[in-house]
């Protein structure tokens, strides 16, 4: 690896991807919230001293659409907060994955 000099540019590409269900690899359909329990005292979590916690998350999960009824349960020591479907917010859905140029 080389070290860069002033005014070298430098281009990065990346391919976007859709998520997969964390069970099964399926395209997700769901993207489950998850928080700590007792969140709104807890000052480990996300949602500390919070009124409205539903967009607060601790954890997350991306399911599809068998895998998010079965998973609402609780993941770990965290328990189960929202669901938001990726239909309505596919921003969720998305992430992006340096390539090689």
């Amino acid at each position: 690896m080389r070290l860069h000099t002033v005014g070298e540019r430098e281009t990065i590409t990346y391919r976007w991807l859709w998520r997969e269900c964390s069970w099964c690899e399926k395209p997700a359909k769901f993207r489950l919230s998850y928080l700590l329990p007792n969140a709104r005292s807890n000052p480990a979590s996300s949602g500390y001293g919070g009124d409205n916690i539903s967009w607060c998350e601790d954890h997350e999960e991306f399911a599809c659409k068998e895998h998010e009824r079965t998973k609402k349960h609780s993941v770990d020591s965290y328990k189960w907060c929202s669901s938001f479907p990726l239909k309505r917010y596919q921003y969720m859905g998305f992430y992006r994955k340096e390539i090689e140029a």
